[in-house]
């Protein structure tokens, strides 16, 4: 199997021919490529399929680099990269690994073991031509010069590979982002970096950096439109070198796409400090930031793609709110005994027919949920002005709203005109009852509190101990079918005794039958909602 390899120029401008490249991997389908890509490139390439192949070739001929896969049968690539060091006949023989994007255990215990380099799955063909390059110029050099600026350069980059996996990736995208930029500043000669988000054709956001920056534009800022341009033409081309200037001392700039498989969600761009060598400059930059891309696609990806399902959950939010696609519905609330309307309760609805529940759901996720709850409220206290003055108004409405925006929603029902009662609803647990009462003390006079679905979740109790609430709402579940469940009646009595004694009443929801109604008037109760008593409908 001997032969020529191919040609490199070295230092003094002679060409000295290298040994060929080794390509160890069991896909025949990379086999194939890598031979092909570094024929193309000017080497001779060798292929086993195997780790005892790899070593019997290596017995027999000298080779310039070995290009191994970490995952093989049998012997794994880090044992056949200690075997190779073990033998003094290859001991010196320059090894890059070839791992998956995200087995980075595997990238680790290579490296330990006694590799060079190691490039990423998915292969790009021009960094696996540039490793291999600077591997091969690194042997015919002095080791001492050259490979120990490449050996330094990786230490660094693992370094900062290290600390790029100790960042927790369940918060805000700009915050892991600015981490991010924290950990890039570990690389020796890493002058400065970007990230950018690419959310959409021509756009691109500033998330993070440190030093110089091209588009001089804050985090969380979109660049100039040139600028956007061309991160996109040139992240669509894959990993490059994108400049290089001699300025103090010489750098290099190199930017990498980042996202998943198939598809660019971001680029990072590094300013790497040159040695002198354009070419060992441009590999070190170019390796840099593909071997940091890949753990910025771990920690940011799933971040960005969120970011950008809120950003159309807002925008979404906002045209329902724009258009009147949210409109109320009234169901009257009445005495039990004689079925005069005392009040009305306000239910939202949405022209698109989704469930009013399932949009303020996706209005919390998104972080707009006080928007949607300010906008319900004003609509239904718009919607009131003709209703008899003498009857109340109440409301849906989370504690959260009224702690957080307690001036807004005076505001917003401000134009009722008649009193208004507010149901706090039991699905959201109430954390510090005097932060509540504060905020509910700065709302106008004529409104009152209401506990809503008594028992049916967090509601309890205690919400009407520390509350002192004008009204409790008992919830269905207690309601339905109690004129035939006895143990119902005495608790629900009983609940109506409590509320006398503490200075609130009870309102039965979902009055259905005649039977029900007839049961919850024995046991005390005054008010009540229901289909029986009226059905949700729009005013006029």
């Amino acid at each position: 199997m001997s032969g020529h390899g191919a040609p490199l120029t070295t230092a003094s401008g002679a060409r000295q021919e290298t040994g060929p490249i080794l390509i160890v991997d069991d896909d025949p389908v990379l086999q194939s490529l890598f031979t092909r890509v570094l024929e193309m490139a000017g080497f001779r390439a060798l292929v086993a399929g195997d780790g005892e192949s790899a070593l019997a070739l290596l017995r027999q001929e000298p080779v310039a680099v070995v290009l191994l896969d970490g995952h093989l049968p049998g012997m794994t690539g880090a044992q056949v990269v200690r075997l190779i060091r073990a033998d003094p006949e290859t001991e010196l023989v320059p090894v890059v690994m070839v791992t998956g994007a995200s087995d980075v255990a595997a990238r680790v215990e290579g490296l330990e073991a006694g590799a060079d380099d190691y490039v990423v799955k998915p292969v790009d063909i021009e960094e696996l031509v540039a490793r291999v390059k600077a591997q091969v110029r690194s042997r015919l050099r002095s080791r001492a010069a050259l490979g120990a600026a490449a050996e330094h350069n990786l230490r660094q980059r693992i370094e900062a590979v290290q600390a790029l996996a100790r960042i927790r990736s369940d918060g805000p995208h700009e915050v892991v982002a600015e981490a991010i930029s924290g950990a890039l500043t570990r690389v020796e000669g890493l002058r400065a970096a970007r990230l950018y988000h690419l959310p959409a054709r021509g756009i691109a956001v500033t998330l993070a950096g440190f030093g110089s920056s091209r588009s001089g534009v804050e985090p969380g800022r979109p660049v100039p439109q040139r600028l956007a341009r061309q991160l996109h033409q040139r992240t669509g081309r894959g990993p490059s070198i994108v400049e290089r200037a001699n300025r103090d001392g010489g750098v290099v700039v190199a930017l990498v796409p980042f996202g998943p498989t198939d598809q660019t969600v971001g680029a990072l761009e590094v300013e790497l400090e040159t040695t002198g060598d354009d070419d060992l400059a441009g590999y070190l930059a170019l390796s840099t930031a593909v071997d940091l891309a890949g753990m910025v696609t771990a920690l940011l990806c799933p971040l960005l793609a969120d970011s950008a399902e809120r950003a159309g959950s807002i925008e979404r939010i906002d045209k329902l709110i724009a258009s009147d696609a949210i409109w109320t519905v009234f169901q009257p609330i009445v005495e039990l005994d004689g079925r005069r309307i005392v009040g009305h309760e306000a239910l939202s609805r949405v022209r698109d027919g989704t469930p009013p529940d399932s949009l303020l759901t996706e209005a919390a996720v998104a972080g707009v949920s006080d928007r949607v709850e300010l906008a319900m409220v004003a609509k239904a206290v718009l919607a009131t002005r003709q209703f008899p003055a003498p009857t109340w108004l109440s409301f849906n409405v989370s504690p959260g709203l009224v702690i957080a925006e307690p001036e807004r929603l005076a505001d917003a029902l401000q134009p009722a005109m008649r009193p208004v009662v507010l149901e706090l609803t039991e699905h959201e647990p109430i954390q510090d009852y005097d932060q509540l009462r504060a905020a509910l003390a700065l709302l106008p006079d004529s409104v009152s509190v209401a506990v809503d679905d008594a028992g049916a979740g967090y509601a309890s109790l205690r919400h009407v101990l520390q509350l002192g609430p004008a009204l409790v709402k008992l919830d269905r579940e207690w309601v339905g079918n109690i004129h035939n469940d006895p143990a119902r009646q005495a608790l629900v009595g009983g609940l109506s005794s409590f509320a006398t004694e503490t200075g609130c009443e009870l309102v039965a929801e979902g009055v259905e039958t005649p039977s029900e109604l007839d049961a919850l008037v024995r046991v005390g109760i005054r008010l009540g909602q229901g289909f029986l008593l009226g059905r949700p409908e729009r005013p006029g």
